[in-house]
């Protein structure tokens, strides 16, 4: 087994990981120099997360779940919309007055998120993915981690 477990188990890690940096981001003051820092880095790891689900995890759910297709798509509009938020707030400066609305809104999105794969999706692919697939699919998100950001 990979270092981290199963594709669920590594994207369950980023996601952890992701909602600390944004929380930790909405706990910082406005105009703190910190806090863009915190935030660049939670893009980062947003991207990372994101081009790993769109190689790995999306064409997996759509070739083991009932109605993965419909699931996958879903997945991705979910995925655009946190892709705009993070837009959003990287081309703000932080005393722009929509700025805080736009940083709570993605802390909300990728909640949401989180709470539907952690909770509904993971547990479905783990149950009908075939457990050495999901090894070999937890190496491929790691790689993804140490190449780059490139998305497909």
């Amino acid at each position: 087994m990979p270092e981290g477990g199963n594709i669920a188990a590594e994207l369950a890690e980023d996601h952890e990981h992701i909602q600390s940096l944004l929380t930790e981001a909405l706990a910082l003051s406005p105009g703190d120099g910190g806090r863009r820092s915190v935030i660049n880095e939670a893009s980062v790891w947003l991207l990372r997360h994101s081009t790993a689900e769109e190689r790995y995890l999306y064409p997996a759910i759509r070739e083991h779940l009932p109605d993965g297709a419909r699931l996958a798509r879903d997945q991705e509009r979910d995925q655009a919309h946190v892709a705009a938020l993070v837009e959003a707030v990287a081309g703000r400066d932080e005393q722009d007055e929509v700025f805080e609305d736009l940083l709570h809104q993605l802390f909300i999105a990728v909640g949401e998120h989180i709470a539907t794969q952690d909770t509904t999706l993971f547990p479905l692919l783990l149950d009908a993915c075939p457990p050495d697939q999901a090894d070999d699919l937890a190496r491929l998100v790691q790689s993804v981690r140490r190449g780059g950001l490139r998305r497909v």
